[in-house]
């Protein structure tokens, strides 16, 4: 194989590489995306302006209804206990997330239904990690944090 022909296959995997790589960056910013577009892990006031629900809840649940789904806390180093059925008692369920209000624990995810669309200014998922980071240790499945006006 000549030099100049090694090197122009090698600009084509390159090229190939790079065509590839930017394929796949589409995909997860799309597969990430909020209803209406945005951040995934905030709800704006200009959002919610446009919802007739009447508390924080409905609006989660019609704009991020993952936010309230339990979050595993199956890890590869540590995965669930599988008993066998009908042996032993039921698993617990994996826990929510916790609510805060401006910076305050307010409760379990269903307190959110306490909070009127009113009063909110947005609402934000805040994950394991950087809520570990804020309000210390606690918070496997992260916190939904609520910023009133």
């Amino acid at each position: 194989m000549s030099r100049h022909t090694s090197s122009v296959l090698h600009r084509a995997a390159i090229g190939a590489s790079l065509l590839g790589l930017a394929a796949v960056a589409a995909g997860c910013s799309s597969a990430g995306s909020a209803v209406g577009g945005g951040n995934p892990d905030l709800i704006t006031r200009e959002q919610m302006a446009e919802l007739s629900d009447e508390n924080a809840y409905q609006v989660v649940q019609r704009l991020r209804p993952r936010w309230l789904r339990p979050r595993s806390q199956a890890t590869l180093g540590t995965p669930a206990r599988r008993d066998p059925v009908g042996v032993g008692t039921q698993p617990p369920l994996p826990p929510m997330p916790e609510i805060f209000v401006d910076n305050v624990r307010f409760g379990p995810i269903e307190s959110l239904a306490q909070i009127s669309l009113n009063e909110l200014e947005s609402i934000e998922f805040i994950d394991a990690l950087d809520a570990t980071t804020r309000y210390g240790t606690g918070y496997i499945s992260g916190i939904i944090h609520v910023l009133t006006r």
